[in-house]
């Protein structure tokens, strides 16, 4: 493994081909902690922590409570530990094509990613926020949902 930002844990990614010859590695994170989502957690056999795409590249979600490296947009500080949920997209090549953390300045939680079709994800977690990019939150923890094409750019839908 190589590529590691140090800190308590980063993502690690990697392509196997069938015969289980490794053809690329990426480690993903910043200085702090990263972490894919629970695969118990998925909603369905197309939804979870790592989704394939079109091009062959691939989306993946986890958590970050990093402000440096690969994690840019955390909405915590240096001293928080509460995780944002981070998306990222790399390439077919395992390059990082792009990468957005979600959340506000309290905790995002229990999440899932759901490909509806060629061009729109589903991205869903439970958030205590009621900043950053959480509106309407009820109190304690809420479930939030959004639904883009781009979600790296703009989220068509956003609920709490």
């Amino acid at each position: 493994m190589t590529g590691y930002h140090g800190g308590n844990s980063d993502i690690w990614v990697f392509k196997l081909s069938s015969s289980g010859v490794l053809g690329w590695q990426k480690c993903l994170g910043g200085t702090k902690t990263e972490t894919f989502v629970q695969t118990g957690q998925a909603l369905s056999i197309r939804s979870g922590v790592i989704q394939m795409d079109e091009d062959g590249g691939c989306f993946l979600q986890g958590y970050s409570t990093s402000l440096d490296g690969d994690v840019t947009g955390y909405h915590g500080t240096v001293a928080s530990t509460v995780q944002d949920s981070w998306v990222v997209k790399l390439g077919s090549a395992g390059e990082l094509k792009w990468q957005r953390c979600f959340g506000g300045t309290a905790l995002e939680q229990n999440g899932a990613m759901l490909q509806l079709n060629a061009d729109n994800y589903l991205l869903g977690f439970s958030t205590a926020s009621a900043d950053g990019d959480i509106t309407g939150n009820s109190g304690g923890q809420d479930a939030w949902l959004a639904m883009g094409s781009q979600l790296y750019q703009r989220l068509s839908v956003r609920r709490c």
